[in-house]
């Protein structure tokens, strides 16, 4: 069974519910509140390096990886065929 649970801001989530999470898919991250919270998943040049990841850029982490993976999601080549306006940054 998977479970996924998203946020933009780690310390809005429960330190019970964080404390059992085995994998982080972290994107660009500046809060100092927010770095502290998941500062035992990263060692400090990774922590530092959270704020400067750019667009489709995101660090993987889990204990059952040796190392972290720095990850660049490549926008899709395939138009939308539906009506669904666009919304952010070209």
């Amino acid at each position: 069974m998977e479970f996924f649970l998203t946020s933009q801001s780690p310390k809005d989530v429960p330190p019970i519910i964080l404390n059992q999470i085995e994998t982080l898919l972290v994107h660009n991250l500046i809060g100092k509140d927010d770095l502290k919270v998941i500062s035992n998943y990263f060692d400090e040049a990774t922590l530092n390096s959270l704020a400067n990841l750019g667009r489709g850029e995101a660090i993987l982490t889990s204990v059952n990886l040796i190392k972290n993976v720095q990850l660049k999601i490549n926008l899709p080549s395939l138009k939308q065929s539906n009506e669904t306006p666009y919304i952010g940054v070209k």
